[in-house]
């Protein structure tokens, strides 16, 4: 998976950088290695904080989604496109158009 970034934040992107896609997808770019990792150690301890520990990793999920910048990622390829200015035609995930590009030959 390639990876393109940009430090104007006024440069816009409407095409994938690598295949020429048009379909991409706005994700937060918080690392999933961290992410889990927390989740695990907020359930296990969880039996000694009485379920007190799930509430402080709900807690930390919500500030860092809400400092985690977003960046577009295409469909097609996987590329990420990250400091690029985000244009009104972009969405979150959708399946279904995952699949058409997974399965329908796109």
């Amino acid at each position: 998976m390639k990876k393109f970034s940009s430090n104007d934040k006024r440069e816009s992107i409407t095409t994938c950088r690598d295949c020429g896609a048009k379909d991409l997808y706005l994700q937060k770019t918080f690392p999933r290695k961290i992410g889990i990792p927390i989740v695990v150690i907020g359930i296990i301890a969880s039996f000694w904080t009485y379920g007190l520990s799930l509430l402080v990793v709900a807690l930390i999920d919500f500030i860092f989604f809400h400092l985690s910048p977003w960046m577009l990622v295409c469909y097609r390829c996987h590329a990420e496109h990250r400091g690029f200015a985000q244009g009104l035609n972009f969405k979150e995930f959708d399946r279904h158009t995952d699949e058409l590009y997974r399965y329908g030959g796109n």
